[in-house]
């Protein structure tokens, strides 16, 4: 008998969190169920947060569902009765019938978020069922040990979503790992030390900027800064929502680069830029910048205090291209790799930042560890980059696996 998936408006449950060849699994649109029967015991109704429907897709918003936010004007406080009736309306009948019979369950899938502090209470009730009705699909890593009254469990989306990149979808990925590999072979030194990509400004980005401006550490980087992005409301936005000062973000020693940073439109390698970066580049790379730099600096999207461990596109993007790293994000990022079959390069790179528990902390050794990894010479990284050959390649194997990891067994 085959476990059958069903899907709202957002058609991507096949390969989120099953592999999808398994002959065990069968996919359906929710636009099947009139005509539909199934003898099975369960099956499950497949909810992404950006679906179309208007009331779940507010529910299943960050804004919503985690304790990101907690204040009066949450909406989870003002808004539930008014999302739990449009959810009701939403919701095929079919659906609604069988979840309160126990045939149905949600599966509300979020795994291509970590976010943290999830609210269950507030998703029972808006959407009019019990905790055992619901499945938690999270991009974040800690969901593997975190005790919750629904089920749960981690989705590695954005490794798949790599893996298949490379594999199947985009053959200009395996041309730009080859010609990257040729310069390591023959050795060739670099222009640029890395990449430091700061599309969407949020606060470990303007921590993490003004420490790196502080101790002039852009010029031998090819970075970019979205100050403008999403209506140049973001950096308001940010200092706002956190409560941001030079105060409290490492003392009056950065106020300096914070009024400096703060000014800050949309820049490349601090000149204004044409690009758009309004435009989520989650599919885009640069072969320029992979070309010319030693190492990936990698901004996560974000960098808590162990709130969350959330692993992006951007943390699997370096086992395609064939490059080492860096990352500022949630503490044990680093390790999470690890845990995933990856070596991270710790021959060559200290990543003893990744267990501060402190997000500025965290800054300031990767700022020194940044320093270090710039003092090397340029014939100097060509020799290391060649000396990691063999991690470029096994860590390109390890990804290609992607498919086969934390699969649910429904």
């Amino acid at each position: 008998m085959k476990t059958v998936f069903l899907s709202g408006d957002y058609y991507h449950a096949d390969d989120r969190y099953v592999h999808p060849d398994n002959p065990r699994i069968e996919f359906k649109n929710k636009h099947e169920l009139e005509d539909w029967k199934y003898d099975g015991e369960t099956y499950y109704y497949h909810l992404h947060w950006q679906e179309t429907s208007n009331y779940i897709t507010k529910a299943l918003s960050m804004e919503s569902v985690s304790m990101y936010i907690d204040d009066e004007d949450s909406n989870h406080i003002k808004c539930k009765d008014e999302y739990r009736r449009g959810i009701a309306k939403e919701l095929p009948d079919r659906i609604k019938q069988d979840v309160l019979a126990g045939r149905c369950r949600f599966m509300i899938d979020h795994s291509t978020e970590g976010y943290w502090g999830i609210r269950w209470d507030f998703l029972k009730y808006v959407f009019s069922c019990e905790y055992k009705d619901i499945i938690w699909i999270s991009g974040d890593w800690n969901t593997l040990t975190l005790n919750s009254p629904v089920e749960l469990h981690y989705s590695n989306w954005w490794e798949r979503a790599c893996a298949l990149a490379y594999c199947k979808h985009d053959i200009s990925i395996s041309e730009l790992r080859t010609k990257q590999l040729k310069l390591v072979e023959d050795r060739i030194p670099r222009d640029k030390m890395c990449t430091y990509y700061n599309r969407r400004i949020r606060n470990h980005r303007i921590n993490m900027m003004m420490i790196m401006h502080h101790n002039n550490l852009l010029e031998r980087t090819n970075w970019s800064w979205g100050g403008e992005v999403d209506g140049g409301i973001n950096w308001n936005y940010s200092l706002k929502r956190f409560h941001l000062s030079p105060k409290c973000m490492g003392g009056f020693k950065y106020e300096k680069s914070y009024d400096e940073v703060s000014t800050w439109k949309n820049l490349q390698n601090g000149k204004p830029t044409t690009e758009d970066l309004h435009y989520n580049l989650v599919n885009t790379l640069n072969d320029d910048h992979v070309l010319n730099t030693n190492f990936q600096f990698i901004i996560e999207t974000w960098a808590t205090a162990g709130k969350t461990c959330f692993l992006s596109e951007k943390s699997f993007k370096p086992f395609m291209l064939a490059q080492p790293f860096i990352t500022y994000g949630d503490m044990y990022t680093i390790q999470a790799l690890r845990d995933q079959g990856y070596n991270v390069f710790d021959k060559w790179i200290n990543h003893s930042y990744d267990s501060e528990f402190n997000p500025l902390k965290r800054a300031e050794m990767i700022a020194e560890e940044m320093k270090r990894l710039q003092s090397i010479s340029s014939s100097e990284w060509a020799d290391m980059l060649y000396d990691m050959r063999d991690v470029f390649h096994y860590n390109l194997e390890n990804l290609k696996k992607a498919n086969y990891r934390f699969s649910l067994d429904i």
